[in-house]
């Protein structure tokens, strides 16, 4: 029997993770918008749906794209301070969504805030694991 050779699958590059990242978020917000309330399918409301799942999607890949295209060794130095910060952020971040109404202003700040600094928080974590097995 012959032994198929494995094919390895190449990691995509950051700035196809970010673009087509947004570019998909942007298309969810619009179709769910849509989808989910009839009176969003006019032009403007679907503009304003598009750019605020590409901000979203900017912010969710643009920390994964930062996480992998920064290198390892600045990760290992500087990981604690990263860390501190992004509990410290997280922790205001979810302080301010307890404690405001729903229909508050810093809400649009907060919630980015806060999933970014999850993110990060699990990207570090997950560094930690590699680089201690």
């Amino acid at each position: 029997m012959r032994q198929r050779a494995r094919r390895t699958i190449k990691p995509l590059k950051p700035a196809v993770i970010l673009s087509v990242g947004a570019l998909l978020s942007a298309i969810a917000f619009a179709v769910v918008a849509a989808v989910a309330q009839p009176e969003m399918r006019t032009p403007r409301s679907i503009a304003i749906w598009s750019a605020t799942g590409a901000a979203l999607g900017v912010v969710l890949f643009g920390t994964i794209v930062a996480g992998e295209s920064s290198r390892p060794v600045v990760i290992q130095r500087h990981g604690h301070r990263l860390a501190t910060w992004a509990w410290f952020l997280g922790s205001m971040s979810l302080g301010h969504l307890v404690f405001r109404s729903i229909g508050d202003a810093g809400i649009i700040i907060a919630l980015p805030l806060l999933f970014a600094c999850v993110l990060l928080l699990m990207y570090l974590t997950e560094l930690a694991k590699r680089s201690a097995a």
